[in-house]
């Protein structure tokens, strides 16, 4: 992960970009398109996830958070069990189950939550952001 000094936003290396027609038209790949106020905070990750090449979706959202706070992901004492904040199965089947394909549960949809002082976003389209307070 980079800092962008001149904005104070912060990019990945090696971000993985989606296919232009998994990403609706209203959406640009590495924008939430939620509303996450900039004055308090500020973006240190961003990864895309898909089911098919990702394993489970829980397993991705705490490597991002883990990559954000450069912390282990194993730590139980720096990332508590993430289902004290999330029912993540329940997230990836919304989202991501394979009896969805193609229908518009890919065309829109975010969730935002809290753990551990972060704020994760999550779209529909497998986009994973994660900011931490100013």
């Amino acid at each position: 992960m980079t800092r962008n000094p001149n904005n104070g936003d912060s990019t990945p290396e090696d971000a993985a970009e989606p296919d232009d027609e998994a990403v609706p038209d209203h959406w640009t790949a590495g924008e939430p398109q939620a509303e996450i106020d900039t004055s308090q905070w500020v973006q240190v990750n961003q990864t895309a996830y898909e089911r098919e090449n990702n394993g489970e979706l829980v397993t991705a959202l705490v490597e991002a958070i883990a990559d954000a706070k450069d912390a282990d992901p194993l730590d139980s004492m720096e990332m508590p069990p993430l289902y004290e904040s999330l029912d993540a199965a329940a997230l990836e089947d919304t989202f991501f189950d394979p009896s969805g394909v193609g229908t518009d549960q890919q065309d829109g949809g975010l969730v935002t939550f809290h753990y551990t002082g972060y704020k994760v976003a999550l779209r529909a389209d497998g986009w994973i952001f994660v900011y931490e307070s100013r």
